[in-house]
């Protein structure tokens, strides 16, 4: 009976990671619990892949704790109703530029918010209007791609 455990234990394990080994050698990626992998956002002609923060807990923590981002990649925080948000760096081990987004354009930008000295510290980033989404991407890719307030913005949930 032992022996039978450790058999199907081991076929699971390997089913497992066959699925996930065919998945990504045919050009799939691996969905993390609460992040959308098929997501995407255009600036420009400029494509992010996106982490989309889904739930309360998930816009609370955010990037906080994560020591880097893919260069392609960005997080998404989208709001089912108009919001004004205030975003901080609580956590944050690397600087970003925050984006806010209304309507599919873009009408606030903090360029390089950096990680805080400490938690008494902290900037906060509001936009000026309320806006229905916020992007946070790598510090520096929006001056490098010349991203602006009015920019339209294409996002793929």
């Amino acid at each position: 009976m032992k022996n039978l455990l450790i058999i199907v234990g081991l076929l699971i394990i390997l089913t497992v990671a066959f699925y996930f080994t065919q998945k990504t050698m045919n050009g799939g990626s691996i969905s993390l619990p609460g992040f959308g992998t098929s997501s995407k956002i255009v600036i420009k002609d400029k494509t992010f892949k996106l982490l989309v923060a889904k739930t309360e807990k998930e816009k609370e923590t955010g990037l906080s704790g994560k020591k880097s981002l893919a260069q392609d990649t960005g997080m998404l925080f989208p709001y089912e109703q108009k919001a004004t948000p205030t975003f901080w760096m609580r956590g944050m081990q690397f600087p970003i530029d925050i984006i806010f987004i209304n309507d599919g354009k873009i009408v606030t930008l903090y360029k390089n918010a950096k990680p805080p000295s400490s938690d008494q510290n902290l900037s906060l980033y509001r936009p000026t209007q309320p806006i229905d989404n916020v992007l946070e991407i790598n510090a520096g890719l929006s001056e490098k791609y010349g991203f602006n307030e009015g920019d339209a913005v294409q996002i793929t949930l």
